[in-house]
């Protein structure tokens, strides 16, 4: 007998194997634009980019909504895990955030 795990589940191929590559992309480009952000400002633009540092990581965000749609579309992700783990960060965020929360002036 070992102590070695072997997992008796199908790994994912074909559409699920290639959104799930997808999604990991999107996700690092996240990572990338956020850190660029943290490091050079949100207002800054590289040159030869029109866009802003908060622009640009609104552009990664969306592709991961898209990304994360089309894997609800094909069932490989539940709606209802996708709303339960927002439900529960928003809880979260509200009990760790340390700073104050902006808020709009009316």
């Amino acid at each position: 007998m070992s102590d070695r795990y072997i997992s008796h589940f199908p790994k994912p191929d074909g559409l699920p194997r290639e959104l799930l590559e997808i999604l990991a992309e999107e996700c690092a480009e996240v990572v990338q634009r956020v850190t660029k952000a943290l490091r050079f400002g949100l207002d800054e633009s590289q040159p030869g980019q029109p866009f802003t540092n908060a622009a640009r990581i609104g552009h990664e965000v969306g592709d991961v909504l898209a990304t994360l749609e089309r894997l609800q579309d094909i069932n490989v992700l539940r709606r209802a895990d996708v709303a339960h783990g927002v439900e529960s960060k928003r809880r979260q965020l509200l009990i760790f955030l340390q700073n104050e929360p902006v808020t709009e002036r009316v």
